[in-house]
C-alpha cells in the first residue's frame, strides 16, 4: 500500500502556500524591525530580537520552498494539501497587511483616557539637580521626559522646590480634560516596558495657556514651571506654562522605564 505523501491532508497547508506565507511574514517582520514603524509597537531594545525573528522566518520560508520544489519534482505535489486550509492561512495575513497599509500610528489620547488613573512611575536613580545643570545650554530651559518630571514632582521637598524654581521643557500630546479651567489641558505621554500592549499613561496638567485652541493628540513642547500650589497631594502635577509651540510627533513616541 502506497504511503501518503508527507504534508497532505484536509487540515494541512500546501507546502508552496506555507512557503509563501512564511515569506510574507518574514518580509513584514523585517520591514517593521528596520523602519520607524517599529517604535509604534516595541521599545528600542527589542529591535535585535525582532530582526532575528524575521531572518529566522525568511530561512524557514526558503527551506519550505525547497521542500515544495523537491516534492514537485518527485510528483508528490498533487493535490499537496487542502485548498481550504491554504485559503484560511492566507486570510490570516490580511490583518497584518491592513495594519501596514493604513498606518494606525502610535497610541494617543484615547489610550490615556481609557486608563482613568495615573500610575506611579519612577525614573530610577534620577538626579534632578545634575540633570538640570548639565542640560541647560544656550539659555534654553532644560528638557525633561514626562516620567522624570512626575518623579521629581512626587519626590523630596528639595526636588519639588528646585522644579518650581527652574523652568523646564516637556514634550507630549494634548489630552482634553472636561474639568480643566480655561487655558488648561493635559500633556501626556505613554510609557512602555516591552510593547504597546503594556502602555501606561503619564499625564501632567498644563495651566495658563492663552493661545489658539489645540486639537487633541496635537504634539506640543511646553516650557514652564512646576506649580506646587496647584499640585495638591494625590493630584496630577501642574506645569504653569510660559511658552508653547507645536512640534512633529517624535520618532520614538513612547517613553521607557530606566
Amino acid at each position: 500500500m502506497r504511503r501518503a505523501a508527507r504534508g497532505r491532508g484536509p487540515d494541512r497547508l500546501r507546502r508552496s502556500d506555507a512557503a509563501g506565507l512564511l515569506a510574507v511574514l518574514a518580509g513584514l517582520t523585517l520591514w517593521l524591525s528596520l523602519s520607524d514603524g517599529f517604535f509604534r509597537y516595541l521599545r528600542p531594545t527589542m529591535r535585535p530580537w525582532l530582526t532575528a525573528s524575521g531572518v529566522f522566518l525568511a530561512g524557514l520560508a526558503v527551506a519550505t520552498a525547497v521542500g515544495a520544489w523537491r516534492d514537485a519534482r518527485r510528483g508528490d505535489d498533487a493535490p499537496g494539501g487542502s485548498p481550504v486550509a491554504s485559503l484560511v492561512g492566507w486570510l490570516l495575513v490580511l490583518p497584518l497587511l491592513v495594519a501596514v497599509s493604513t498606518d494606525p500610528g502610535a497610541l494617543g489620547a484615547f489610550a490615556v483616557r481609557q486608563q482613568g488613573a495615573l500610575a506611579y512611575v519612577s525614573a530610577g536613580d534620577f538626579d534632578l539637580e545634575a540633570h538640570l545643570r548639565t542640560h541647560s545650554t544656550a539659555g534654553q530651559a532644560p528638557s525633561l521626559q514626562v516620567h522624570q518630571f512626575l518623579t521629581a514632582a512626587g519626590g523630596s521637598e528639595d526636588e519639588r522646590r528646585l522644579l518650581a524654581d527652574t523652568p523646564v521643557r516637556l514634550t507630549g500630546f494634548v489630552v482634553h480634560d472636561r474639568d480643566a479651567p480655561p487655558g488648561g489641558f493635559s500633556l501626556a505621554r505613554l510609557m512602555i516596558g516591552c510593547c504597546a500592549g503594556d502602555a501606561t499613561g503619564l499625564v501632567v496638567a498644563v495651566r495658563g495657556y492663552e493661545g489658539a485652541a489645540l486639537a487633541e493628540d496635537t504634539w506640543v513642547e511646553v516650557t514652564g514651571r512646576f506649580d506646587e500650589g496647584l499640585s495638591g497631594e494625590g493630584r496630577t502635577p501642574v506645569l504653569a506654562v510660559s511658552s508653547l509651540r507645536r512640534v512633529d510627533r517624535p520618532r520614538e513616541p513612547y517613553e521607557y522605564p530606566t
